[in-house]
């Protein structure tokens, strides 16, 4: 996990992330999103019963070598389906890792390279309890 967030200069920006587009590409650097793939707004967050979030990072703000970087959080004990947002033109979403029970091992986490193919925007990925999803867009 070290090694994947220094070989990311979208994890670790001079200054905070910004929910704007600076490039043009029709991405802001930082988007939040509720599992059903919606932005998740004020009321998303202020709801005490919702317990999974993700954002969707423009790695092409910084220079990544990952178009998009989406990292999901189930804080829930059971399994919650997450839509995944739209990851770039011409591009596709890639499992990183999955700290889901069944991904124990050696697979949680791959090497750049080795990512598993998911799909692209609208594809549901369920996520169990307590789990941490990385994809990255290309």
């Amino acid at each position: 996990l070290i090694a994947f967030r220094k070989a990311h200069p979208a994890l670790h920006p001079a200054d905070f992330y910004s929910s704007v587009d600076n490039n043009g590409n029709v991405m802001e650097q930082l988007r939040w999103f509720a599992p059903n793939g919606t932005v998740a707004d004020s009321t998303y967050f202020n709801d005490g019963n919702n317990h999974a979030l993700a954002y969707r990072i423009d790695g092409t703000e910084f220079n990544d070598p990952a178009s998009s970087i989406y990292v999901a959080y189930n804080g829930w004990t059971d399994n919650v389906n997450f839509v995944l947002p739209w990851p770039g033109a011409g591009k596709s979403w890639y499992r990183v890792m999955d700290t889901s029970n069944w991904n124990e091992g050696s697979a949680n986490m791959v090497a750049a390279g080795s990512e598993t193919y998911i799909g692209g925007e609208g594809t549901s990925y369920g996520l169990n309890g307590r789990g941490v999803l990385v994809l990255i867009a290309k």
